[in-house]
């Protein structure tokens, strides 16, 4: 993957939120700011994720795929890998970055895309908390994968001591129309998910789940002197144990990842 000059870049859009946010979280050339440090220690779990339940050359989306980086990391690792997202402008700047692998981009919006036949498996990163009807999306994902496929999803760990927002139980289900008119805003979170209301969410929408873990340590990602004593590759190790802590009354890790297996 390269990361294309802000010349290459066709409007304000790509400017901004493709090569803008490319050099503020994965081409930073300080890995260990919490920022980076953050943004590669989701993409490490999501590689880890799908290296350990479904090995390449499988087949697999990325729906929501924004600028297409995850997409990119995994066509690079040897998936066969289809970038899914409803902006345009998202894809055209995605497609300037690839290097190698093998990759299709395609305008959908996640909700209504439907694969040309049956997936191995699907990545969805940070979208379900934007989203005031996840069930929709664990159902897409399942009409698009096959018996057995992998469906990965990141979302905020909502046992983080240091969330001020709902989690899905404590949100009515007839409250959640008006959360309608926002949905998709990247700039809001509706709502968070615990792990066991997230591991209840995918098994009510037929799938086995195989792994949920948390990650993103507070006491790591918040220190100003911890993560300069290590090497990026340590400091993956360590978040493990320090996610395992307490804070403020919940937990020191404010991402999770999931891994569920469609029955």
């Amino acid at each position: 993957m390269r990361l294309p000059s802000i010349n290459e870049c066709e409007n304000e859009f790509q400017r901004q939120y493709g090569y803008g946010d490319d050099v503020r979280q994965f081409f930073h050339p300080r890995p260990r700011k919490p920022g980076p440090f953050s943004y590669h220690l989701r993409m490490h779990q999501v590689l880890c994720a799908f290296r350990d339940f479904l090995p390449p050359p499988a087949e697999v989306a990325d729906v929501a795929c924004a600028a297409g980086n995850f997409a990119l990391m995994l066509a690079e690792s040897g998936y066969k890998v289809t970038g899914v997202d409803l902006l345009d402008d998202f894809l055209r700047y995605a497609k300037k970055k690839q290097t190698a692998g093998t990759i299709d981009f395609v305008q959908g919006n996640l909700m209504e895309y439907r694969h040309s036949r049956p997936l191995d498996g699907i990545l969805m990163g940070e979208v379900i908390e934007h989203v005031a009807w996840p069930e929709n999306l664990i159902a897409s994902a399942a009409a698009n994968l096959r018996k057995g496929g992998i469906f990965v999803v990141t979302t905020p760990n909502g046992t983080y001591g240091g969330n001020d927002l709902p989690t899905f139980k404590d949100v009515e289900r007839g409250n959640r129309k008006e959360f309608e008119a926002v949905q998709f805003d990247p700039s809001k979170h509706l709502f968070l998910y615990t792990p066991d209301e997230l591991r209840a969410l995918l098994e009510a929408g037929g799938f086995e789940v195989l792994r949920i873990e948390v990650f993103n340590s507070h006491f790591l990602t918040k220190s100003g002197f911890l993560r300069y004593f290590f090497t990026v590759e340590a400091l993956k190790r360590l978040d493990r144990r320090l996610s395992a802590l307490g804070f403020m009354g919940g937990s020191s890790a404010n991402m999770m990842y999931s891994v569920a297996r469609k029955r």
